[in-house]
C-alpha cells in the first residue's frame, strides 16, 4: 500500500490555546455574619468553619466554588468571586 499524506495546505489549524480559568472562591461578609454555621454543615470539602464564633472564614485552598454555602445563608452574606478580586 502506498502511503498517504495530507498537503499541508490541508492540515487543520491548531486548536486556540484556552486561557487558565481563575479559580472560584467563597467569601464573607464577615462584619454581617451571624455564625449560624449552616455554611459549615453544607460545604462538601469542610473549607468553612466559625472563627472564633464570630463569623464564617473560608479556606481558600480548599474551597472550589460550588456555591452551596451561598445559597443556604440566611443573611445572604456569602458570595462566590474569582479568587484574587476585590471582595
Amino acid at each position: 500500500m502506498p502511503e498517504t499524506s495530507v498537503p499541508q495546505s490541508q492540515t487543520p489549524a491548531p486548536l486556540p490555546k484556552k486561557s487558565p480559568r481563575k479559580k472560584r472562591v467563597a467569601s464573607v461578609l464577615q462584619n454581617e455574619c451571624v455564625s449560624c454555621g449552616y455554611c459549615v454543615k453544607v460545604c462538601p470539602l469542610s473549607a468553612i468553619s466559625i472563627f472564633h464564633g464570630m463569623y464564617a472564614h473560608v479556606d481558600p485552598t480548599r474551597c472550589v466554588g460550588c456555591a452551596k454555602c451561598e445559597k443556604v445563608c440566611p443573611a445572604s452574606v456569602i458570595t462566590i468571586r474569582e479568587e484574587g478580586a476585590a471582595s
